[in-house]
């Protein structure tokens, strides 16, 4: 049989109480840890749950997650990432644009052409050959197709001092062939002078036909007209350094524009020579005069 022991068990003993743990203070200050009843707010870090009493867990006020810093300093960063990934591009693009416009003018790195200057000639002297070639071809088709001016006919007014405007009209231009280069490849002849070419043309329309101009400068007598006496006004001015000579024009003609006429006139005088005058005048019933003004440094 058991033998069960009929001693009274021990008396009750309690638990000791365990004091409030203290906490360091973190951004809290004397005066609120001194009023007991009014809290201020601060960031402890988190503590071990599983080893703090209910009475420890009280006293935490406000937890920060972990990371929340480290997100907004990545969000802050992204505008200035972005800022520079934009300029990397467009720096990318100006290279590449740079370098598609040298490839097309044919800018090779500012490397010399690799072509000896022997290849050079050679294709000057070809170029030249098939210039010369195509030339005597055209003139060739013109002779074939017996193309030919009118007789020139004179302008009624002089076009400059010694100098007049002549046209003709030029045919026997197939159809669908270049007016332009049958115009101005076409030989004239003016006052018994050979003039290779016109020196402007004019393509008046279908039925117009085509026209050349030409500026003659020989055996034009009746656009040659003279300076009379050359008159010495003396010095323009005191300390101007500018002498001054004037002289009437005659010989004009009705018709003749007189200010192209006057300033396109050459004179001579005082052992100097002048393509123009310095500028005309028309005094009306005293005719048109001529003024020079010319370095004296006499005056």
């Amino acid at each position: 049989m058991a033998n069960y022991s009929r001693d009274p068990p021990p008396p009750y003993s309690p638990i000791p109480q365990r004091s409030a743990p203290h906490y360091p203070n973190y951004g809290r200050s004397q005066e609120a840890q001194s009023r007991p009843g009014r809290s201020s707010v601060c960031t402890h870090n988190a503590p071990n749950y599983a080893a703090v009493t209910p009475d420890e867990r009280s006293h935490l006020i406000l937890v920060v997650p972990a990371g929340t810093h480290k997100r907004e300093s990545r969000t802050s960063n992204l505008p200035v990432v972005l800022f520079f990934l934009f300029a990397t591009i467009m720096g990318i693009a100006l290279i590449i644009a740079i370098l598609t416009i040298q490839a097309e003018n044919g800018i090779d790195g500012g490397r010399r052409d690799p072509r000896w200057p022997g290849e050079w000639d050679r294709e000057r002297r070809q170029r030249q050959r098939w210039e010369w070639e195509q030339e005597r071809r055209e003139e060739q088709e013109r002779r074939r197709m017996n193309l030919w001016w009118d007789k020139p006919i004179a302008g009624l007014q002089c076009f400059a001092h010694g100098s007049r405007e002549y046209t003709a009209r030029l045919w026997n231009i197939p159809i669908g062939y270049n007016w332009t280069k049958a115009c101005e490849n076409t030989k004239v002849e003016i006052n018994g002078m050979s003039i290779s070419k016109p020196d402007f043309c004019e393509d008046r329309g279908i039925w117009g036909g085509v026209y050349g101009h030409w500026i003659v400068h020989t055996g034009e007598i009746a656009c040659l007209p003279h300076w009379g006496s050359f008159s010495d006004q003396g010095c323009v001015a005191e300390g101007s350094h500018l002498h001054r000579v004037h002289s009437r024009l005659w010989n004009i003609g009705g018709s003749n524009d007189w200010m192209r006429m006057c300033s396109t006139a050459p004179a001579t005088f005082h052992n100097r020579h002048f393509a123009r005058p310095t500028y005309c005048e028309n005094k009306g019933f005293w005719g048109i005069y001529g003024i020079w003004e010319y370095e004296d440094f006499s005056c």
